[in-house]
């Protein structure tokens, strides 16, 4: 079976985490036998736009995963949603023929994020009479201020694809509110990478390492974060916690960190690979991520994995098949709430069944069990549409 996987985030030699959850499943398709090619249609933002390969359609091989990449200018693609789906929709025509001549006309096409390619995606699907299944990751639902616009485009979407996945019941809920259709909505989470297994804690230090990881957005919280802990521990303390990231808010919580002189204790430690990020999460005793709102929480979940217990907020992602022993969740936007969490895993975490805790994640969300799932919705989709 041919399939065209179309995604707005997909890895890159300079930034090999974003995206990683599109590629890990669709490196497991290619592994079970499927024939994969992936059009990632990038939007960036004018810091990148000295970018040697904007306007341009690029190819390569990321282990046996064939991959087309086109980077476009875009200038606030939220604020003015109409004309981002436009631009996309006439890069993506042009890429879907590049792709047509080199490798034929797909059995299926599944789109990764409604927005910014899903009209143009609908379109296409539509035009070239081929099998249409979504996944939607995108955490612009959990809000209450979505352009009206979009909201219309993303239910003409639902309806006009042959099977629409959600990456949790949180988010599912969370579109149906906007969108009225009866439609069924799948729910199919990420997936987690096999190199995240179970690991015992180290048992050579007296220090306690939190760790954290996510982009510094807003959403992320990490200021929210670090205030906790420092609220929650003494400079004194043999306690750490470092957070693996980069963005806007970094000069921020650097700010933060500084005036109260935690230095030493708090460990900003920029992006890493995901050779990296493994290492960072075997080495700690708890993972931490004070989010406003996550749609799945994969990182949780490759915590987890590791068998890492957790302290969170309880953002909504988290929720899912979530179990008190797993770890705590604290109040959204609550100092309070999350210093006391902090300090209470720290005090307990070794009373968690760590083992228990990777083994219980690992059934639920390894690479074999989700993409089980994806496959048997490719074969219901091609099913119905022959019958």
């Amino acid at each position: 079976m041919l399939v065209y996987i179309i995604t707005p985030l997909f890895p890159t030699k300079d930034n090999e985490v974003i995206g990683t959850f599109v590629y890990e499943q669709c490196k497991a398709l290619v592994d079970r036998g499927y024939d994969v090619v992936v059009l990632n249609v990038t939007g960036l933002g004018w810091k990148n736009w000295n970018n040697n390969k904007m306007n341009e359609i690029n190819e390569g091989f990321i282990e046996g995963v064939k991959f087309y990449n086109y980077y476009y200018r875009s200038v606030a693609s939220a604020k003015f949603p109409l004309r981002e789906m436009r631009k996309c929709e006439n890069i993506l025509n042009k890429m879907y023929e590049y792709a047509l001549e080199r490798h034929g006309c797909p059995d299926l096409i599944h789109l990764h994020f409604s927005f910014p390619l899903g009209k143009g995606v609908k379109n296409l699907a539509i035009r070239n009479k081929v099998p249409l299944v979504v996944t939607e990751h995108h955490s612009m639902f959990l809000n209450r201020n979505i352009n009206n616009y979009l909201i219309k485009e993303v239910t003409s979407l639902v309806k006009n694809s042959s099977s629409f996945i959600c990456v949790s019941t949180y988010l599912k809920e969370s579109l149906e509110s906007y969108i009225k259709t009866s439609v069924d909505i799948k729910v199919v989470p990420n997936m987690i990478d096999n190199r995240f297994e179970y690991h015992k804690l180290k048992s050579s230090t007296n220090n306690f390492d939190f760790l954290s990881i996510g982009s510094f957005r807003k959403i992320k919280k990490h200021d929210l974060l670090v205030k906790s802990f420092i609220k929650a521990f003494k400079e004194s303390d043999r306690v750490s916690l470092r957070i693996v990231g980069t963005g806007k808010e970094k000069r921020k919580v650097k700010k933060i960190i500084k005036k109260n002189n935690r230095e030493k204790q708090i460990l900003l430690l920029g992006s890493k690979r995901r050779e990296e990020v493994l290492e960072e999460i075997i080495a700690c005793d708890c993972f931490t991520l004070a989010s406003k709102d996550e749609t799945f929480g994969v990182v949780y979940r490759e915590a987890m994995a590791v068998g890492r217990p957790v302290v969170s907020t309880n953002n909504g992602g988290v929720l899912e098949s979530w179990s008190d022993s797993y770890g705590v969740l604290a109040k959204k936007n609550d100092i309070e709430d999350l210093s006391n969490k902090l300090r209470y895993m720290y005090m307990y975490s070794k009373d968690f069944n760590h083992e228990c805790i990777s083994n219980q994640t690992l059934e639920r969300y390894s690479e074999n069990s989700v993409i089980n799932m994806v496959i048997k919705v490719y074969e219901k989709t091609l099913k119905d549409v022959r019958t």
